[in-house]
């Protein structure tokens, strides 16, 4: 298993949370697939695209029928509440009963971590919710817990079956689109001028600063609009890139389909684009601006998120 820095999104439909771990969590700054969870196995022990959740099975030396164990990734035993908690008993459940052991990337501590941290914060929010997804730089998933929801009578995890609107911590996916379509350079500055006027002056989409203090993000460079979570410098890069390129570098960073993990029931996201909404021909230049700060028509999964 990778020894990198584990990446790791925290999703709500109150609040979006970003939470560092290195071993515990350095902290949260509020804001709002899979080797995933298995990580290699038998051909014939586990379950179809769930390569990044388990991480090998074990056949029984036996045909007496003895339910086998689910491993942690460094071979401890996981709890039965872990898989009903993360929703992957569905994808191991025929192993086990079958008298497989099945050995996850799911890290207890980082498992344990991720629900303590989800539970203080709904703690604080009785009536949110939210899921936390840990994953290392290949994308196996360390850690998976939320708070679920009943669907169709069957309890499902929020960071597979639940999609909201990400708000800005799709940034990046619009910074990413301009600087790979030559749109813009690391050093180029832009100011935010408050409302944003190049499709008309009439009711304008505007940044979120107050007009009175918009000189306080000034010129910036793409850094700084990222930490400054500037609008403005936002619907400039769309503007420039076009709906079209910036609808496809969200799909090649896997935001229109789902994980691979095999999960039952998991939703794939949906990228904003004229394609996507109900009626094509009502595609408007501010929903092209709401894209880009991440509203408008995309709705994306937790884990969607985390990959």
């Amino acid at each position: 298993m990778s020894t990198k820095t584990p990446k790791t999104f925290t999703f709500g439909l109150i609040t979006l949370c970003f939470l560092a771990f290195a071993g515990a969590i350095l902290g949260v700054m509020q804001v709002s697939d899979n080797d995933r969870v298995l990580a290699g196995q038998y051909a014939d022990a586990a379950p179809s695209g769930s390569d990044n959740i388990i991480s090998g099975t074990s056949v029984p030396a036996t045909d007496i029928p003895v339910r086998g164990f689910a491993l942690d990734a460094r071979g401890g035993a996981l709890p039965d509440s872990v898989l009903e908690a993360t929703g992957l008993g569905a994808l191991v459940e025929d192993s086990l009963a079958a008298g497989n052991s099945v050995r996850l990337t799911i890290d207890s501590a980082l498992q344990k971590a991720a629900e303590d941290s989800l539970g203080k914060a709904l703690a604080a929010q009785p009536d949110g919710m939210g899921a936390v997804v840990v994953m290392d730089m290949e994308g196996r998933i360390l850690a998976l817990a939320d708070c679920q929801k009943e669907k169709s009578g069957i309890i499902a995890p929020l960071a597979l079956t639940f999609r909201a609107t990400p708000g800005r911590t799709l940034l990046p996916l619009t910074a990413l689109a301009a600087l790979s379509a030559g749109e813009v350079t690391v050093n180029e500055m832009i100011s935010d001028e408050g409302a944003f006027t190049a499709y008309g002056d009439g009711n304008p989409s505007r940044c979120w600063i107050e007009p009175s203090s918009v000189y306080m993000h000034g010129n910036q460079t793409v850094v700084e609009a990222m930490s400054n979570c500037c609008d403005y410098y936002f619907y400039t890069m769309v503007a420039r890139t076009g709906i079209e390129k910036w609808a496809r570098t969200a799909r090649n960073l896997g935001l229109g389909s789902s994980s691979g993990i095999g999960y039952p029931g998991e939703l794939p996201g949906v990228v904003a684009s004229p394609e996507t909404i109900p009626e094509p021909n009502q595609w408007s230049d501010s929903q092209c601006l709401d894209a880009a700060v991440g509203r408008s028509s995309i709705q994306v999964t937790p884990i969607a998120m985390a990959r």
